[in-house]
């Protein structure tokens, strides 16, 4: 067994809806807190880079189909190395680069929609461009057992099912439910991120023992 065939189990019994029109909807909550997590955490597996150049005069990058959320832009500047792109609104991007057509080196960049990025000033030039991202898991069903989200932070996942799984709930306790499984989510999440901060520090320090 794994943790497809325990969460159908366990979201049933935290939310005591048993229905056959709650159970139908399993498949959608499971999909939901995937998405979720995959978006808010940085879980090991799920991080992923799409490298594309950019053309003179148009400050439009394609976002990469599968990206859940835009971690980081960076820029490669011949002759110079690479440019940590700035995260901004795309608001501020209009108000600081009004005119697209005016071009130079970019600095900044924005998720303008669910396709693209803008990036300013517009380019002056084709740069190469590395967008690195969070993107969803592959999602549990009964021909996948297990992912990096289920395999290795359960707890996080049942809280995060079973938040969403109360917003379906047509009863008095819908909103009790979500409450107390929402704060259920965010220590979880909190106590996977302090781990996670403690994990990247030892590496850190590992590696810097190495060198010695």
């Amino acid at each position: 067994m794994g943790a497809w065939t325990d969460i159908q189990a366990d979201i049933p019994d935290f939310l005591e809806a048993r229905d056959e029109r709650f159970l139908a909807k399993i498949p959608r909550i499971v999909s939901l807190a995937e998405k979720r997590i995959a978006s808010e955490c940085p879980i090991a597996g799920l991080h992923d880079e799409s490298t594309v150049t950019t053309t003179s005069g148009n400050r439009v990058l394609d976002r990469p189909s599968t990206a859940l959320a835009i971690r980081y832009v960076s820029l490669l500047i011949p002759g110079t190395g690479t440019r940590q792109l700035k995260a901004r609104p795309s608001d501020w991007i209009l108000q600081y680069w009004p005119d697209a057509d005016e071009t130079g080196v970019p600095k900044y960049w924005a998720s303008y929609d669910a396709a693209d990025l803008w990036i300013a000033p517009t380019p002056d030039a084709a740069y190469e461009v590395t967008i690195g991202y969070r993107k969803a898991p592959t999602t549990l069903s009964d021909s996948n057992e297990d992912n990096e989200i289920g395999e290795r932070h359960y707890d996080l996942f049942l809280w995060a099912c079973c938040a969403i799984g109360a917003t379906f709930l047509l009863d008095d306790r819908r909103a009790g439910l979500i409450q107390a499984y929402e704060a259920r989510y965010a220590q979880a999440k909190q106590s996977m991120l302090m781990n996670e901060r403690m994990r990247s520090v030892d590496h850190y320090s590992q590696t810097k023992a190495d060198e010695r």
